[in-house]
């Protein structure tokens, strides 16, 4: 079972994890935050041009629910960053 996170916690979160804020912070916006732990860390989706490939199964094994599944890779899909850094 994973943990939701209250907001001031996700922004522990990001301090700690530094690595990772572009990650977090999309995820916090789309109101998806309380998946950080089980996205970015165990399924190691860190790099956010990885996400609009992801698959509703991959997710939902991972433990998402269904429609935050869908609603991830819509956005993920819609989501252009100003700065692509290869």
């Amino acid at each position: 079972m994973h943990r939701q996170y209250p907001m001031d916690i996700l922004n522990v979160i990001a301090y700690i994890h530094e690595d990772y804020p572009e990650c977090i912070r999309l995820l916090e916006k789309w109101e998806l935050g309380q998946y950080v732990d089980m996205l970015i860390h165990d399924g190691g989706y860190d790099d956010t041009q990885q996400w609009d490939a992801l698959t509703v199964e991959e997710l939902t094994d991972l433990g998402m629910k269904i429609g935050h599944a869908r609603k991830l890779i819509r956005k993920a899909k819609d989501y252009r960053p100003e700065n692509k850094y290869d």
